[in-house]
Formats: C-alpha cells, sequence, structure tokens
C-alpha cells in the first residue's frame, strides 16, 4: 500500500508579535517552528513521499582508500538527487555518496535487502553544533525488511545463499535484474496522494482471480493514479469475520450462502463495503436472456457503422432497454440470495448500461459494456451489491491463452477501474455519515 499517512490533526501555534517583544533563542525558534510545520502539513497532506528526481544507484569498484578488507564487490554509489519523505521533509543528495553493502545471507535462499534513505533534522543529534548555521542531511542504510515509516526505498538487492560470493553488477536488463543487480522498478516517484485506499478480498475458487485483479491494479498509476488498491486471496474460507477488514469483496460463482455469511455480508454492507458478484454460469433462463442481450448490442453496434440500418436504431434501443428490464426481473428467481441481501437494506436493482448509476459514470463514461469472446457483461447494481453477468475478470488477465483486441481489452480495464472507484468512493462516503 501508499506509504502516505494523515499528518497530525492539531492546530497551528504562531508567535503573537508586538512592540516591544523581547526576542530570544526559544521565541525565534517557535517563530520558524511555525512555517516549517506549515510546510511539512502541506507536502504530508496533498503527496505521498517518494523519489523527485535523481538518486540512481550504480555498482562501482571500491574506492581506493579503504581498507583492503573492504576491497570487494559490495559497492554501490548513490547519484545526487532530491526526495520527500512520508512527513514532507525534503532529502537533498548534492554529490555521488559511496556505499558498501554489508548484509550477509545465512539462510539456503536468496536474501532481499534493501537500500533506504532517510532525512535527519540536525536538531535530532546528540551532538550539537556550535555553528550559527546547521545543515539537514540524511542517512543511507541497509534493511532486510520492507521499507516502512519515513524511510524511502532507493533499489533492492537480492543476495545468493549461503556460501556464495557477492559480487554486485549492474543489470543487463533494468526490467528483470537478477541476484546481485540493483533492482530499481519498486522505488516509490512522489505523487499526488490516493483519494481512495481500498483493500479487495477475492473470494472464489478460481486461482486466476487474484492474478486478474493484481494486473488490473498494476494499470492504476497511469489510469487513475486516485486509487490505492491492495488485493488478497480469500479462498473458499471466507466466512462470518473473515469478511470484514476489506472495502470490496468479489465474490466468483458463489455457493448458497450459510446464516453466518450473510450476516457477514450485512455488517459489511452497512460499513461501506461494496460486494460485486461475478457469475459466469447464470443458469438457462438467465442465460437465454442474455444471448438476447448480446444479440441486440450487436445489432446496434453494426447500426451505427451502417447508414442504411439508421431508421431501426430507435427500434433496436427500445428493445435494449426492455431485455435489461426482464434480466433484471429474472434475478430474485436465479438469485434469490442476492435478492434477500438486496431487499434488507430496501434496495432495488438497476441496470448499469442505462442509468445514471456511478458505475457507468466515473471516472470512465461508458456506453455499452464490453463482449468478452463472445459474451456479453451485464451489471446490475443495488447500494452495495453489484452483480456482473459474464466473464469480466478474465479480460484483465495480461497473460491471457488468446488475447483480446485492444478495445475489449481496454474496455474491460475502464468498466474495473470505475468499480474500484465506485467502492472507494462508497467506503469514504459511508463511513462519513
Amino acid at each position: 500500500m501508499s506509504n502516505w499517512s494523515p499528518p497530525p490533526l492539531k492546530p497551528f501555534q504562531r508567535l503573537q508579535v508586538t512592540d516591544g517583544l523581547l526576542m530570544n533563542a526559544e521565541r525565534w525558534q517557535l517563530a520558524h517552528q511555525y512555517h516549517r510545520q506549515r510546510q511539512g502539513f502541506q507536502y504530508q497532506a496533498l503527496y505521498g513521499g517518494g523519489i523527485v528526481q535523481g538518486l540512481g544507484v550504480r555498482v562501482i569498484p571500491p574506492p581506493a582508500a579503504v581498507r583492503s578488507q573492504y576491497q570487494d564487490g559490495r559497492w554501490v554509489e548513490i547519484q545526487p538527487g532530491m526526495a520527500i519523505d512520508p512527513q514532507g521533509n525534503f532529502i537533498v543528495v548534492t554529490e555521488p555518496m559511496s556505499f558498501r553493502l554489508a548484509s550477509e545471507n545465512f539462510g539456503r535462499e536468496p536474501l532481499w535487502i534493501y537500500l533506504v534513505i532517510r532525512h535527519v533534522d540536525p536538531d535530532t543529534l546528540s551532538r550539537r553544533s556550535d555553528l550559527p548555521v546547521i545543515q539537514e542531511t540524511f542517512r543511507i542504510d541497509e534493511k532486510n525488511t520492507l521499507p516502512q515509516g519515513v524511510d524511502l526505498e532507493l533499489c533492492r538487492i537480492l543476495l545468493p545463499p549461503m556460501g556464495q560470493p557477492v559480487e554486485l553488477r549492474n543489470a543487463l536488463d533494468v526490467f528483470d535484474p537478477g541476484v546481485g543487480e540493483p533492482n530499481l522498478l519498486h522505488r516509490q516517484e512522489v505523487r499526488s496522494r490516493p483519494q481512495h485506499f481500498l483493500r479487495i478480498g477475492c473470494w472464489g475458487e478460481n486461482p486466476d482471480l487474484l492474478t486478474a485483479w493484481q494486473d488490473l491494479i498494476t494499470i492504476l498509476p497511469g489510469l487513475a493514479p486516485h486509487l490505492e488498491i491492495e488485493a488478497a486471496a480469500l479462498g473458499l474460507e471466507g466466512e462470518g469475520e473473515a469478511l470484514m477488514g476489506y472495502g470490496l469483496l468479489y465474490c466468483q460463482n458463489p455457493l448458497p450462502w450459510s446464516e453466518v455469511t450473510l450476516g457477514a455480508l450485512a455488517r459489511h454492507w452497512e460499513a461501506g463495503g461494496t460486494l460485486v458478484v461475478e457469475i459466469t454460469n447464470p443458469g438457462m433462463a438467465l442465460a437465454e436472456l442474455l444471448e438476447i442481450y448480446r444479440d441486440l448490442q450487436r445489432a446496434m453496434s453494426a447500426a451505427e457503422q451502417d447508414p442504411k440500418l439508421a431508421t431501426v436504431r430507435s427500434d433496436l434501443a427500445s428493445e435494449f432497454r426492455a431485455i435489461q428490464g426482464q434480466l433484471i426481473a429474472q434475478i430474485p428467481q436465479t438469485h434469490p440470495d442476492l435478492m434477500a441481501l438486496a431487499n434488507q437494506f430496501g434496495a432495488s436493482f438497476v441496470a448499469i448500461p442505462h442509468s445514471p448509476h456511478p458505475l457507468r459514470r466515473a471516472p470512465f463514461s461508458l456506453a455499452l459494456l464490453p463482449m468478452i469472446e463472445g459474451e456479453a457483461v451485464f451489471v446490475a447494481a443495488a447500494g452495495g451489491l453489484v452483480v456482473i453477468f459474464g466473464p469480466l475478470s478474465s479480460a484483465w488477465l495480461g497473460d491471457r491463452p488468446f488475447p483480446l483486441g485492444n478495445a475489449t481489452f481496454r474496455a474491460a480495464q475502464e468498466l474495473g477501474v470505475n468499480l474500484l472507484h465506485f467502492a472507494g468512493q462508497r467506503q469514504q462516503l459511508m463511513q462519513s455519515c
């Protein structure tokens, strides 16, 4: 998840200046501390910590001035650059910095080592300077756990197992670094802070479901940087309290739910959570209606391209809206659990393709939903419950046996982003009530 954390909620205090005020060191510090706090508050409120520019890491020969015992292949050089830490402090490196990796791997498996940088406030140092001007500085360190708090990752390096020498080298392929090669792929760049933080619980027996969500999450920085998402697999074990703590539960082809599970889903709904149910085996009655829905969508697309069919477009649109109403009406018969959950909160299903529902309008405006390998996707929503008929999540997989066309692939991604935006916004609004 993001390294962003909210600034402390406390009022600002500043020095009240009047004629004749005696200025001493304490009051001078108070006057300037006010401006430092405001600057830190602004950056912490609006941005996530990260690298602004530079701070590259490359492998170098050992410096000639070091002792012979340290003349080895463990040396890297941190390039000049600038960063902002999660608390809004600037880190400025003006000269290249040599650093020797001292970590050892005492295990039988390769070990990740993380090279990090953090801001150092000179006021916190035990050895205080008597000079009139003091310099804010930084500290470079190595860790064997993921960076947390105020640490910013510069790179990570995979050490070989115990018994093998550590010989660092620059990566031949920066997108696929190997053992002993600095990995720069996970560095966090400074950016506007995300507006919605969302945990997804993938609930079902399909092992590709979590992979599909992870593939969708990878495109968010480009398509929806306001979303910060993490996904976890619940398998078939999700029941009761195991379903809590997630902003979005994505369930594929659910089995009949127990009373315990229905109670947990109701609490999830009340807490602002969103439940998305994807159904790829809808049953005969719904399958027949979905075929008609698909054929009408194809016909409308064809009529759009052929001027000769312009006269029938109005009739096709009317039939398309009518078939959506029939699909909504069929849900209580084929999926009574879903209908019972919606009724519990007094919510009614609406069809997404022709409604002003947020799922259809933000952040992407959707006219028609995608067709995936000949199957139409139909979406119905009732409050915090969203039902998807069709294999939507399978379209998010980046490594499919049969690639989709670019238009279909992007339309499926945009619908997925709209789902995440809706769930994040619903969670935020419900928790603000």
